[in-house]
């Protein structure tokens, strides 16, 4: 992808899916397979989702840190789900599983499962911060793993300009959920823009909606965000993910990448048997819209 180095950052945002259904070692294969192709595609910025797990670290942080890039991920030491009955009963049902990815997706401690990384050589990072959705809706994963989003401030190197990049994964329930949730994060970013006296902002993210016009979507567009991705994302109809039944396992949501301050150069669709996943990946080339 060819690219303007004036001004302008790539970043890569997609969904790991972290195999809830799957052996370590399947899952080990994949990752791997992901980080091949961020190393061939080279983003400047990578915004993952469903980061949730040990494993999924233990191989991704020495790989991306071999890359030189830095990167954000908040833990969450205090979560104490198996020291009541339930959840210590559902932790032991778990670990007798042959396929026990789904214990390691709901007991890991990576705190909404939301991980980013950056070039070192391209980004100052001024400050961060992991926030958890007031609103949990009716999904019941978040009352096990919750939600939430991340927020780094990040100067470019060189061109001396700040942003904000949002990474988040929403919740699947229903769309007034994710509407709170967005308004959350909306609320949020006009009183930290207000200290930092910055316009510029990326929003990324698994919004878990098909629809570009929900109202998750829609109340940053109704603000003066673009979305990247005018057209939608088409969710995936085949692909090699089979479930313990051997039935085809198919994605139906969206990813989104929303801009302020920002025009998009390039956008290009990454096919999930590319990327190892049940989602596409979003790979954009962006530029400021205001170089003062």
């Amino acid at each position: 992808m060819k690219r303007n180095e004036y001004c302008s950052f790539t970043i890569l945002s997609f969904n790991v899916f972290s195999g809830p259904f799957s052996t370590s070692q399947e899952n080990r294969l994949r990752y791997l397979g992901q980080l091949e192709k961020i190393k061939n595609v080279s983003p400047d910025i990578v915004c993952l989702q469903e980061f949730n797990t040990d494993e999924i670290e233990t191989i991704y942080l020495p790989y991306m840190s071999h890359l030189d890039y830095d990167y954000y991920l908040e833990k969450d030491d205090d979560r104490h789900f198996i020291e009541t009955k339930l959840f210590f009963l559902l932790y032991q049902l778990l670990s007798c599983i042959p396929h026990h990815g789904f214990r390691r997706f709901l007991f890991g401690k990576q705190k909404h499962g939301i991980c980013t990384f950056w070039k070192k050589n391209t980004f100052y990072l001024l400050s961060s911060n992991s926030i958890t959705f007031k609103n949990k809706g009716y999904d019941l994963l978040t009352y096990l793993r919750p939600r939430g989003f991340s927020h780094l401030s990040l100067i470019k190197k060189h061109e001396n300009y700040s942003f904000s990049l949002i990474n988040t994964h929403m919740n699947l329930d229903n769309e007034n959920t994710r509407y709170l949730q967005s308004k959350q994060i909306f609320h949020y970013l006009q009183e930290t823009q207000r200290q930092h006296h910055s316009n510029r902002i990326v929003i990324c993210g698994d919004f878990n909606t098909q629809n570009k016009n929900e109202q998750a979507i829609q109340l940053f567009l109704s603000h003066s965000f673009i979305n990247a991705c005018q057209d939608g994302i088409t969710f995936l109809k085949n692909g090699f993910f089979t479930d313990w039944f051997g039935k085809l396992w198919t994605d139906k949501t969206c990813d989104f990448i929303l801009l302020l301050g920002f025009l998009v150069k390039t956008i290009e669709r990454i096919h999930p048997n590319e990327m190892y996943s049940d989602h596409f990946a979003l790979f954009s080339s962006l530029e400021i819209l205001d170089k003062k």
